[in-house]
């Protein structure tokens, strides 16, 4: 399996903290590169960087653990779309801002996988994320539950590559470490009081 670490958006929600860095003493991507690696899900990990992302790209050029794409930084979808078409075989796909990320929680969400030829979306219940003051900004209906997006999924790349009709298989998975996006200051405030290391 590859862990694919999406890391190359503009932060512009994060208002004057720009890309999203530091969290503690740690890059955050590095803290997601951390989790993705000590997951023992994964033979090979990528993280993406854009020309959005230049001091993310710096960071991560340091890290042997992981090769850097650069992609075009039209988009989250866009960028995605464009990796997953070179690559082959399952692909564990990771936002580079969840900062409480870690190898367990990985292991619980491939384990939660029920369909190899489905594209598995982690996502968790709005209620939960309102728990502890998370504000997710789009939710759909799952079930008659209104669930987020985590950003987390499995996917076969040969069905993205094959410009194959992929099902989408919504898997609830309510755990902070996997739900706590770092997209807002306030988001950021959150996960500085939830960390638990330096």
């Amino acid at each position: 399996m590859i862990g694919l670490v999406m890391a190359g958006g503009r932060g512009t929600r994060m208002l004057r903290l720009g890309e999203k860095l530091a969290l503690g003493k740690r890059p955050m991507v590095l803290r997601v590169i951390d989790a993705v690696a000590g997951s023992g899900l994964c033979e090979r990990i990528i993280t993406t960087t854009s020309k959005n992302s230049p001091q993310a790209r710096a960071i991560i050029k340091n890290d042997s653990r992981a090769d850097v794409i650069e992609t075009g930084g039209a988009g989250y979808v866009e960028d995605l779309t464009g990796v997953l078409r070179g690559l082959d075989g399952d692909v564990l796909i990771v936002p580079g801002d969840l900062a409480l990320l870690d190898g367990e929680v990985l292991r619980n969400a491939l384990a939660a996988r029920t369909d190899n030829d489905a594209w598995t979306v982690i996502m968790s219940t709005v209620k939960f994320a309102e728990s502890f003051g998370a504000r997710p900004d789009y939710s759909v209906d799952v079930g008659g539950t209104l669930c987020a997006y985590t950003g987390v999924s499995i996917v076969n790349a040969a069905h993205v590559c094959n410009a194959e009709p992929v099902g989408e298989d919504k898997k609830i998975m309510d755990d902070r470490r996997i739900v706590l996006n770092v997209n807002t200051p306030a988001d950021y405030k959150l996960s500085l009081e939830s960390l638990t290391e330096p």
